[in-house]
């Protein structure tokens, strides 16, 4: 079946930044419509308008991107209403008596549909997706009792995954507590511990890229890890998908296990400050900086490098580019309690991690499964 046989296939409104107010209806932008989810961290809202009626969103309704990454699909739920549809974003409203909005929602987040608004799409600086290219979008959908037989293997993955996220986030925040209850809030360091640039304890390594003239500099001997290895809540660098050879390694620049990894250089602020620790011999990117520790506690500066996102911020100017150059990040200071105090914190840090690693090792399995079902029933 094609899209527009199922759904009502609706555009969003050019809503002013102007005018925005601090109550009201909601504003789902395109920035809110993430794959799988509504991001919704920096809400705006709008006053009600009786003329704008056609373009309040109700529940159950789907919502999919159009521009920049296009083909990210997000059921709106009642916890985001009442809301109105911004621009870019389509909104698709299901004729319930043939397909069940949730069953539509899990074929819509499965890669081959994302996979197929790339590919119709339009743009070279920024994708752009034509809705009438969606309503002519080919389904295949089954009987409703299938349907709903569907949506119980899905929802099953889909809960034990936000079980296991909520987890990871309880670890991290018992490590927060743990650290402020010992060193207080690294930002306004209110225990007045003794702040020294991160130049004068740490050694500062930025990244690089290796001549892709050269082939022989890429291989399988060492990861080159890029800002996408480094990810928010998770204490260690995920495995890259691209690796240099030992020759390579000669002209790139690389760290041993137990330093820490910073994404510098980024589109999103948010990116900027991401930190992870290397629990193994890498090679990284110049969109990264690398620190060396030394004679300080790994696990301590990972938390108040976490702990201190904002401060991180504070050099980078967006309008230009998202950069924290090495000169920058080497100048901020930072607190540098005992070194004892360090070490017990690490210890402390270690064994919450533990759980937390099972934790992440039990998600990494869940996420698994459910790209292996999305492949089964749905590509």
């Amino acid at each position: 079946m094609k899209i527009k046989e199922i759904s009502n296939v609706l555009n969003g409104y050019a809503f002013k930044s102007s005018k925005y107010v601090n109550d009201g209806h909601r504003v789902i932008r395109i920035t809110n419509v993430q794959s799988g989810f509504i991001e919704d961290e920096k809400p705006v809202f709008y006053e009600f308008d009786s003329q704008l009626e056609k373009y309040e969103l109700q529940e159950n309704d789907l919502l999919i991107s159009l521009t920049g990454n296009v083909g990210r699909c997000a059921l709106v739920t009642k916890e985001f209403l009442p809301a109105y549809l911004n621009q870019r974003v389509c909104c698709l409203r299901v004729n319930k008596e043939k397909v069940i909005p949730k069953f539509l929602y899990y074929i819509l987040n499965s890669k081959k549909f994302e996979f197929d608004c790339i590919n119709s799409s339009q743009g070279i600086a920024q994708l752009n997706m034509s809705t009438e290219w969606l309503k002519e979008y080919n389904l295949e959908i089954p009987s409703l009792e299938i349907q709903y037989k569907i949506i119980k293997v899905f929802d099953k993955v889909y809960n034990n995954i936000d079980i296991r996220k909520k987890q990871i986030i309880c670890c991290n925040n018992i490590i927060k507590s743990q650290f402020v209850e010992m060193f207080g809030d690294p930002i306004t360091n209110d225990k007045k511990w003794k702040k020294r640039r991160l130049f004068d304890e740490c050694e500062i390594t930025t990244g690089n890229t290796p001549s892709r003239k050269v082939g022989s500099y890429y291989g399988d001997d060492i990861e080159w890890i890029k800002s996408d290895n480094i990810l928010n809540d998770y204490t260690y660098l995920t495995k890259a998908k691209e690796s240099l050879s030992f020759e390579g390694l000669r002209v790139g620049r690389y760290l041993d296990s137990g330093c820490i990894l910073m994404t510098c250089i980024a589109g999103s602020l948010n990116s900027i400050g991401n930190v992870g620790i290397t629990n193994r011999k890498v090679s990284f990117n110049q969109q990264i900086n690398g620190i060396n520790p030394k004679s300080n506690n790994v696990y301590f500066m990972y938390e108040q490098f976490v702990l201190s996102k904002k401060y991180l911020h504070t050099p980078v100017n967006m309008s230009l580019k998202g950069i924290l150059s090495k000169n920058q990040l080497g100048n901020l200071e930072f607190i540098f309690p005992p070194l004892d105090l360090q070490i017990r914190f690490g210890e402390i840090f270690e064994q919450i991690d533990k759980q937390k690693f099972e934790f992440e090792k039990s998600l990494k399995k869940l996420e698994e499964m459910k790209s292996s079902l999305m492949q089964e029933y749905f590509d």
